[in-house]
Parts: structure tokens; sequence; C-alpha cells
């Protein structure tokens, strides 16, 4: 099994060689953030052609329940929908954005 956190690899090729790594073994991402990185780690498991898992945290998580209006929750199978909108297909909520941000 390989499991990483997407965040560690959207901006570097990192993510092709854990691709490459797990060609043959389950692929778990892990997903204790937002509801970006969440997204982006269903779109990631979409370009997977065989049954892997999602782990992700459930308990109170403002940054992944306020940053956009979608909420992901699993059927009764377990199995969590990949958003099908534009880009990673989520909606941002700009007004959460903004009370989040950190001015440097």
């Amino acid at each position: 099994m390989v499991s990483a956190a997407i965040r560690h690899f959207l901006y570097s090729t990192g993510i092709t060689k854990i691709l490459a790594a797990a060609a043959s073994i389950p692929l778990v991402p892990h997903v204790w953030g937002t509801s970006v990185a969440l997204a982006a780690s269903l779109h990631l498991l979409a370009t997977v052609d065989r049954e892997s898992w999602l782990e992700f945290d459930r308990s109170a998580n403002p940054l992944r329940e306020e940053l956009s209006d979608d909420s992901f929750t699993a059927d009764t199978d377990g199995r969590v929908d990949i958003p099908s909108g534009p880009g990673l297909g989520i909606n941002l909520d700009r007004t959460a954005i903004d009370q989040y941000r950190v001015d440097k």
C-alpha cells in the first residue's frame, strides 16, 4: 500500500513517482486538511485503474467545512463522489478564504 498526502506532491513530479511505485499495489491518499486537498485526492484516485481507498478525517474541521460549499460524505458502500465541476469541481467560498487568510 502507498499512502501519501497529496498536498506534498501537487507542484512536483513526486506524484508521478508515487503512481509509478503504486502500479500494482493499493493507493490510499489520506487527507487531514482542506476541501481543496480532498477534491484533489479524489481526482487522483479517478486516474487509477484499480480499486483504491481514500482516508479522510471526519472530525470537525473548519478549513474543510467552510472553504468550500461542497460536502464530502461516503455512501452506504463507503464511496465518495468525485466533484464534477470545472477545475477540481468545488466552489470556493471567498468569504471563508478571507477569514482564514494570513497576510505576510
